[in-house]
């Protein structure tokens, strides 16, 4: 164990990495506010494993932050300054056994508490940024639980760190905490690896299952659990470095977590809106309808959203698109409710993200949600279309036409 000057010498870092990143915050969003307390995160990493990744990790923070003016690639590089510092405190603490290590020991013996203390600093970055939306109880219960789902995993043989860790950490990150029961899946979890310990690849193959059949807002849970039960086969074929690889890349989009946590891969695929395109803004009640006056063009690209259908399955009729001789039924899928990607709506919603989603992305950290507006081709067969909501939505349910675009 390191002596006293040494721990002094951590909370020294710690203070003066704080005032520092609070110095050169200057924009304004919740991540550029957050940086001291990024800061004292990374720094709690570097005393755990006493390496010199807090302090490099910080100075390059303080750099991005004032070089980098760009609002996302300036939260990007955040990211993955953050993920790598954490990634290599990681490696150093629970990697390969001490022999041939270009380090001092670590503060703490690779052991359970120190992979507990890194997991807790993990779930603390992917979830308690924005400040003002951390809902404190509901919180310590997701940490809780985390922590549950790392204790089960290394009470069994073969499932090590850091892959453990990984897996507590993607429970954490998909856990919901609206509405209150979705917060008992870690601790479910945490009891199905404990005692079925012989039948994890049971386990494996009956999540995958569930995260293929069940509707799209419960799939983060199952695939996260599918990780969780395959952690030991993964240590026992030495997948570990892909693993970890895949990891630390969808780490370092922790300033949109949220985001990560609910629409990915979804998300990735989304396009910005053409400069040409012609605004509508109509809200359809269930029947009305609305033409568009479309000219000698080779195509048309509608963009739509819903508004109150969050609890309409996939492949639901919504509406319905007449242009010439083409006609097109617009269905959940095509479209989703522009906020069901919000975390108090996303765990009871039916939707699943559109198949060619825009990029309005809003909100930052945990909060972070994609509209659910979705772009539709069609080929240009006459000189007007017409698009029409179903006559059987429900009340106070409405089909928003966004914008159309001609090429």
């Amino acid at each position: 164990m390191p002596d006293r000057e040494s721990h002094l010498r951590w909370l020294a870092i710690a203070v003066v990495s704080a005032i520092a990143c609070r110095a050169v915050a200057i924009y304004d969003t919740p991540i550029d506010r957050a940086l001291p307390f990024i800061a004292f995160l990374l720094v709690i990493c570097g005393w755990v494993s006493q390496s010199l990744s807090a302090e490099l990790g910080v100075l390059l923070l303080v750099a991005s932050a004032i070089f980098l003016p760009a609002e996302r690639t300036r939260l990007l590089a955040y990211g993955l300054i953050a993920a790598t510092a954490f990634a290599v405190s990681l490696y150093a603490v629970c990697g390969p056994a001490s022999a041939g290590r270009l380090k001092p020991a670590p503060t703490l013996e690779p052991s359970l508490p120190a992979y507990a203390l890194l997991t807790i600093v993990g779930t603390l970055l992917l979830r308690w940024i924005p400040f003002r939306d951390v809902v404190i109880w509901r919180e310590v219960i997701v940490i809780l639980g985390a922590l549950a789902v790392l204790a089960a995993l290394n009470a069994g043989e073969g499932a090590g760190a850091p892959l453990s860790v990984l897996a507590a950490l993607g429970v954490a990150l998909v856990t919901p905490v609206f509405p209150g029961r979705a917060m008992l899946f870690p601790f479910l979890l945490a009891a199905a690896l404990y005692v079925a310990q012989a039948l994890l690849p049971v386990l494996l193959i009956a999540f995958g299952a569930a995260a293929y059949f069940d509707r799209y807002s419960h799939t983060p849970l199952w695939i996260a659990a599918a990780f969780a039960a395959s952690v030991p086969l993964m240590a026992r074929l030495r997948l570990r470095v892909p693993a970890y690889a895949a990891a630390v890349a969808l780490f370092a989009l922790w300033p949109w977590s949220g985001l990560v946590a609910r629409a990915f891969p979804r998300f990735l695929y989304a396009t910005p809106g053409s400069p040409r395109q012609q605004m509508i803004g109509l809200a359809l009640a269930a029947g009305e309808s609305v033409s568009v006056d479309v000219p000698r063009v080779q195509s048309v690209i509608l963009t739509a959203s819903g508004a109150n259908t969050a609890r309409m399955a996939v492949g639901r009729v919504v509406g319905r698109i007449d242009i010439g001789n083409a006609h097109r039924d617009l269905r959940i899928g095509d479209i989703a409710d522009f906020g069901f990607l919000r975390r108090e709506q996303f765990f009871r919603s039916r939707n699943a993200p559109p198949r060619w989603p825009t990029t309005d992305i809003r909100g930052y950290g945990q909060t972070a949600w994609m509209h659910g507006a979705g772009r539709v081709t069609l080929p240009r067969s006459g000189r007007s279309m017409r698009i029409t909501a179903a006559r059987d939505l429900p009340a106070g349910a409405r089909l928003q036409i966004e914008s159309v675009d001609f090429e």
